[in-house]
This record gives structure tokens, C-alpha cells and sequence, in this order.
């Protein structure tokens, strides 16, 4: 399943693969399917800051396994210089463990949350 706010993305994700299921939602407002795994592909730039933690949550809560962020830290646009929370601050509870990882030679992270491993007090 694939979801994006804009319609010109899912229209291009349809074409590419006709077979897939794509609709336009906002994950910050919409109420989305559940999964084992949610890959939220340079989704955290376009969050405002006041619902970043807000939106991480209820993504969480849209997988049973994992959630993987991929997002090029540290980078402006849109009038605003993005910086992801230090991953200690999104508090997702104790059934959940968060890595962050950097892509050798890119300037890509992605950060992994996992469901299982205690680690992170509410």
C-alpha cells in the first residue's frame, strides 16, 4: 500500500506499478491501515515540529513489527531548516527500541523502530 498527501505522487506511483494500491491521505489527520512494517520514505521533513512526535506515534501504532524512517537530516526548505528530534525525546514507550543508522556515502539516515525490545521509558 502506498500513501502520499499528494495526488501527483500516487498518480505516478500507480502508473509505475499498476498492480499496487495507492490512495492521497495525510498521515497527520487521516486514519491509515495497519501493517507489520510502515516505511515512511522522506515523510519527517514535511511534518510541522509540533506534530513530529504526534505523527512518529501513530505511525508506531500503524505497524505490528517495525517502522522505518528514511530522511537526509539537517536540510532546509520550504523556509524552514529541518532537524529531526534526538531519538531519546520521542518517547514511544517501553515495547519499542529505536536505531539510527547513516548511509555510508550519502547523506541519508534511517532510523528503525522496532516493536519488542524494551528500552525507552514513557
Amino acid at each position: 500500500i502506498g500513501v502520499d498527501v499528494s495526488p501527483n505522487a500516487i498518480r505516478m506511483a500507480s502508473e509505475r506499478f499498476p498492480d499496487g494500491t495507492f490512495f492521497v491521505a495525510d498521515i497527520t489527520k487521516d486514519t491509515l491501515p495497519i501493517r507489520d512494517i510502515v516505511i515512511a520514505n522522506s515523510v519527517l521533513p514535511h511534518i510541522k515540529s509540533e506534530h513530529f512526535l504526534t505523527t512518529v506515534k501513530k505511525l508506531t501504532k500503524l505497524a505490528r513489527k517495525a517502522v522505518v524512517f528514511s530522511h537526509t537530516p539537517n536540510v532546509s526548505g520550504g523556509g524552514y531548516q529541518y532537524k529531526l528530534p534526538p531519538t531519546n525525546e520521542w518517547r514511544l514507550g517501553n515495547s519499542w527500541t529505536i536505531e539510527s543508522t547513516p548511509v555510508p556515502g550519502s547523506t541519508i539516515e534511517v532510523v528503525v523502530c522496532k516493536k519488542g525490545v524494551p528500552v525507552l521509558a514513557q
